[in-house]
């Protein structure tokens, strides 16, 4: 069910607008293409004490930044910029949010990050919607995630 309170908290006034649109709500597999930004983040730790220790204040540094965390599965993550607000789409704010990861959990994470031109809006079934991004070659993304060291960041052209 589409939950209305929870997604205005989420969505900028003219997203969720183009959501409302209709009079029966949300169309079902709504997307739209957009050009937005990306970060992948996996964390590296030894235990759930160390894992408990930098997830917090790393979600609070995507959010300072504007960023929108559009996958959080145990210690690896997606964020992107723009996808909510077009105006956070730039490539200087991707790398100075990748910078500043780096700089503050470096010995812990490795990063992925790049633009894309994916797709942004409802996805799910009448039973369950959600708001998120597509990004293409995910797969491929997340390998040269996989082979870059800790502490160190690759850009996707």
């Amino acid at each position: 069910m589409f939950r209305r309170r929870k997604t205005e908290q989420a969505l900028s006034p003219e997203v969720l607008a183009r959501l409302l649109e209709s009079p029966q709500g949300p169309q079902i597999g709504r997307l739209e293409a957009r050009h937005f930004q990306f970060l992948m983040v996996l964390i590296e730790v030894s235990d759930i004490q160390e894992l408990q220790s930098i997830i917090a204040p790393l979600t609070d540094t995507l959010m300072e930044h504007s960023a929108h965390i559009s996958v959080f599965t145990s210690s690896f993550l997606v964020a992107v910029l723009g996808s909510h607000f077009p105006q956070w789409d730039t490539p200087e704010l991707r790398r100075k949010l990748v910078d500043t990861l780096l700089q503050k959990y470096g010995h812990r994470i490795r990063i992925a990050h790049g633009q894309c031109d994916g797709a942004v809006g409802v996805l799910g079934t009448k039973r369950l919607l959600a708001y998120g991004e597509v990004i293409p070659d995910f797969s491929g993304i997340l390998t040269k995630l996989l082979e870059t060291s800790v502490g160190a960041a690759v850009e996707i052209l």
